[in-house]
C-alpha cells in the first residue's frame, strides 16, 4: 500500500473546505430582532458556538455564544450583541482541506466566502465530524500503519506486508512494536518510550473509531485545539515515515541488517554468512541481485515469482552466467530468491537492481560481502566466511 503514498496528495487536493463546511442552505441564521435569551437557549440545544445573523435581509453579522451572550438583560435582542462579519477574513471556497484544517487550528472557527463579499458557509468544531474529514484522516492513518509495518520489517530483518493479514496484527500492536525497536523509534524522533506514547497514544483508538463510522470528535470531545493537534501529529509522523522509507542513506541500523544477510544456494551451500564456503564456483566479483519485494514492500509469492522470472529473462538475454541463490536472515525466518551473477560490472548490476525497485545489491569477493546501494556506494562490508 505504501507505494501509493503520493496518491494521498491527490486525495487531499480533491477535498476542499466546502466539502466539510456547513454551506449555503444548511446554514442556520437568527434574526437581529430575536430575543437574545432565546437565541442562547437555541444555540445551547444545538451545540452551536457561532451563528450568522440576518438584519433587514443582510447576512453580514454573527454571534459568538461564549463571547457575546453573557449577562443578558431581560427583553434584550440580538441586535445589541451581534458583530459585523469581516469579509477580509473569509476562507475562500476551493481551499484544500489540509490548509483549511490549519486555518481552523489557528482560528478556532471561520466563515467561508467567495471574493471577500458573500458569506457562503461556516466551519466550527462540529464540522470535523463530517465524512470528508473522517475520510481524509482514515486514509492518512491507514498509510501510516502501512509505512510503520514496512519500516518495522526493515529494522528487524523480518519483512512484513504493508497490510495485516485477515484478523492479523492490530495497528496498536504495530505501534507498540515500533516503540520497542529503539533504533527505529529514535529515527522517528522520539528519545524515550514515554515521549513516543504521549505522541501516538490516541492513534490506534482513533483509527478504529473512524473505521467503525465514528469521527475525530469521539476522541477530541469539545476541543478544536485537541482535534487539530491530533491531525497535525498524524501528518507529521507520516512525513517522517515517508522520509525514512524513501531515503535510508544515513541509517546504519538498516544497512547493518542488510549486511547480516546470508547468501545460500538451494542445495544449502552457504556463499556468505555462517559456515560459508571458502571457494565459490564463479569468478569474482559476484553480484547478488533480487527483483522481489521492491523497497521492502512484501509482495505475494505469485507477484515475486513473476518479477524473479522477469529478472532471469534479462540475465539470459545479456548472456550472463548466473546461479539462483537466496538471501536469508540469520535466524532463517525470511528468505528471498535472488541471482548471483558473474561477469557484470558494478554499475550495470546497480542499474538493473534499481529497475526492479531494489535498495541495494551484494558484492561477493573471495574475502568479503559488501552491501552496495543502487547508487553505487558501499554501505557495509563484512567477512564473507
Amino acid at each position: 500500500m505504501f507505494r501509493h503514498f503520493k496518491d494521498l496528495d491527490k486525495l487531499a487536493n480533491a477535498l476542499h473546505v466546502e466539502h466539510f463546511a456547513t454551506m449555503d442552505s444548511e446554514l442556520e441564521y437568527v434574526d437581529s430582532e430575536d430575543l437574545a435569551v432565546e437565541v442562547l437557549a437555541w444555540m445551547k440545544a444545538n451545540d452551536f458556538n457561532i451563528v450568522p445573523v440576518k438584519k433587514d435581509g443582510e447576512k453580514s453579522f454573527f454571534i459568538d455564544r461564549e463571547k457575546d451572550l453573557k449577562d443578558l438583560a431581560e427583553g434584550e435582542i440580538i441586535a445589541n450583541r451581534m458583530k459585523p462579519i469581516d469579509p477580509s477574513k473569509f476562507v475562500e471556497k476551493g481551499k484544500f482541506i489540509k490548509d483549511a484544517l490549519k486555518e481552523l487550528s489557528e482560528r478556532g472557527w471561520f466563515f467561508v466566502g467567495t471574493g471577500n463579499v458573500v458569506l457562503e458557509g461556516i466551519v466550527t468544531l462540529e464540522d470535523l465530524g463530517k465524512p470528508a474529514v473522517s475520510f481524509y484522516l482514515l486514509s492518512h492513518l491507514l498509510m501510516l500503519e502501512s509505512g510503520l509495518r514496512r519500516l518495522l520489517g526493515s529494522y528487524t530483518n523480518d519483512p512484513m506486508p504493508d497490510a495485516a493479514i485477515d484478523h492479523g496484527e492490530s495497528f496498536t500492536n504495530i505501534i507498540n512494536r515500533v516503540k520497542k525497536e529503539k533504533p527505529l523509534r529514535s529515527k522517528l524522533g522520539f528519545a524515550s518510550n514515554n515521549q513516543f506514547d504521549n505522541y501516538t497514544g490516541f492513534m490506534g483508538e482513533l483509527r478504529n473509531a473512524l473505521a467503525h463510522g465514528r469521527s475525530i470528535l469521539t476522541k477530541a470531545g469539545g476541543s478544536v485545539k485537541k482535534a487539530t493537534d491530533y491531525i497535525e501529529k498524524i501528518d507529521s509522523l507520516l512525513k517522517k515515515v515517508e522520509e525514512l522509507i524513501n531515503d535510508k542513506d544515513d541509517i546504519d541500523d538498516v544497512w547493518d541488517k542488510f549486511a547480516e544477510t546470508h547468501v545460500v544456494k538451494h542445495t544449502e551451500q552457504n556463499w556468505a554468512g555462517t559456515n560459508a564456503m571458502p571457494n565459490l564456483p564463479m569468478n569474482y566479483p559476484i553480484y547478488v541481485i533480487s527483483a522481489a519485494n521492491p523497497l521492502e514492500e512484501v509482495l505475494s509469492p505469485e507477484e515475486n515469482k513473476k518479477r524473479h522470472c522477469g529478472l532471469q529473462s534479462i540475465l539470459v538475454s545479456r548472456k550472463l552466467k548466473f546461479e539462483e541463490v537466496f538471501g536469508e536472515s540469520p535466524n532463517g525466518t525470511w528468505s528471498e530468491a535472488s541471482f548471483a551473477v558473474e561477469g557484470m560490472s558494478q554499475k550495470d548490476a546497480c542499474e538493473l537492481a534499481k529497475k526492479f525497485g531494489q535498495r541495494a545489491i551484494f558484492e561477493l569477493t573471495e574475502d568479503e560481502i559488501k552491501v552496495i546501494s543502487v547508487d553505487g556506494e558501499c554501505k557495509k562490508r563484512k567477512a564473507r566466511c
